[in-house]
């Protein structure tokens, strides 16, 4: 299932080249493993550097995705 905010989430796109991955892995097909998604679901504001896995966009290497 493909992640209803992919449209309006202000990192997809950040995602984009090195962090690519990230968004086939986690908004297109890993919808359950998001983390940004699972905050949203909860009703918590999500910070724009909050990557998928959990990680800060600042504080992330491309190969840890």
């Amino acid at each position: 299932m493909v992640c209803r905010e992919i449209i309006s989430c202000p990192l997809v796109q950040q995602l984009r080249g090195e962090l690519e991955l990230c968004r086939i892995l986690y908004c297109e097909t890993g919808l359950e493993r998001c983390v940004r998604h699972r905050l949203i679901e909860e009703g918590h504001v999500v910070p724009a550097t909050l990557l998928p896995n959990g990680t800060h966009l600042e504080a992330h290497a491309p190969e840890g995705c």
